[in-house]
């Protein structure tokens, strides 16, 4: 069995003391609360069957905090515990919980990192693709959901071209 959380949204990237309450709940309702909704309701099946894999498309807004505005940021990062505390809890029963960790894609949020205000500097340009492919965030979502990915579990999977580098 396998399960795939594939979802996120953002608002408009905007600072902490600009973010409203509607938009904070909406961010985290979906990015952290619609992940730990669909996890609880397969993990008892991948128990029963003792085995298993969930994958959590994060983000690198995730991972630092210059990317993405601070409510998607915050969301993001609950999404790497929940995926992190998942696995910790389940792996011994079979079950291997990993993330995704890809760069904004073509098929992603629309994002204008560079704003006024600044959210922080990007990585060299060297390291930053024009657009990243959907696939290329797809096949290690395929991977960690197959059994190659066997021993793996708790894992942060990059799909950014070298972007966590920079």
């Amino acid at each position: 069995d396998g399960l795939a959380l594939i979802a996120g949204v953002s608002a408009d990237l905007e600072p902490l003391h600009e973010v409203d309450d509607e938009v904070w709940e909406r961010i985290f309702r979906i990015n952290v609360t619609g992940p730990f909704r669909l996890s609880r309701q397969v993990i008892p099946a991948m128990l029963s069957r003792g085995a298993g894999s969930i994958v959590n498309l994060a983000s690198q807004a995730g991972l630092r905090g210059s990317v993405g505005g601070a409510a998607y940021t915050a969301a993001k990062h609950a999404l790497i515990g929940l995926t992190r505390s998942e696995a910790y809890t389940y792996s011994a029963r079979g079950v291997r919980i990993n993330a995704v960790v890809p760069m904004p894609t073509r098929n992603s949020l629309d994002s204008n990192y560079g704003f006024p205000g600044g959210l922080g500097p990007l990585p060299a340009a060297s390291l930053v693709p024009a657009d990243l492919e959907a696939a290329a965030v797809a096949a290690p979502v395929t991977y960690l959901l197959s059994d190659d990915s066997v021993s793996v579990t708790g894992a942060l999977r990059p799909a950014d071209e070298g972007w966590s580098v920079g």
